[in-house]
């Protein structure tokens, strides 16, 4: 329960303000603590919402996976911002406005050939933050098998 769909409020802000309002001015979000659980056949994983908070549980779970959670995030940060501006906030009017110098230095660091399961896996071994670093892409109706990294972040 609660809003899931708020993972970019960046694109409901602009929506709102498309008609000279702010998001804020119609709702007020309250953090929730834990965010959600993801249940497993060990039990369930409860999500914290302090970025400290999630690390650690990351760290619980795999040593050393609190640091590649920090790689993860900044790699995901460059491509949602590579993504946002070079491929969704396009006009459409051409296949040409996708042709870019900066999508071209930038396609390995975007992973365009990699599916989803196989990049996360890069980071995390442990099954439980596998399939919770996995679980955006099912939410929007995709496999992480076939996904590609770039598309989901």
């Amino acid at each position: 329960m609660g809003p899931s769909w708020y993972w970019m409020p960046d694109i409901i802000n602009g929506f709102f303000r498309d008609f000279g309002y702010e998001a804020s001015d119609f709702y007020e979000l309250v953090s929730l603590d834990p965010q959600f659980d993801m249940v497993f056949e060990e039990g369930p994983l409860s999500v914290p919402s302090g970025y400290k908070a999630l690390r650690t549980m990351f760290e619980t779970l795999e040593t050393g996976a609190g640091k590649q959670l920090d790689a993860f995030m900044k790699a995901a940060r460059y491509k949602y911002e590579v993504g946002m501006l070079q491929f969704v906030q396009k006009p459409c009017h051409s296949w040409w406005e996708f042709v870019s110098p900066k999508i071209a230095a930038s396609a390995w660091r975007l992973d365009l050939l990699s599916n989803f399961r196989s990049y996360v896996a890069r980071y995390f071994k442990h099954p439980q933050l596998s399939t919770l670093m996995e679980f955006p892409v099912i939410f929007l109706g995709a496999s992480p098998k076939k996904f590609l990294p770039y598309t989901a972040l």
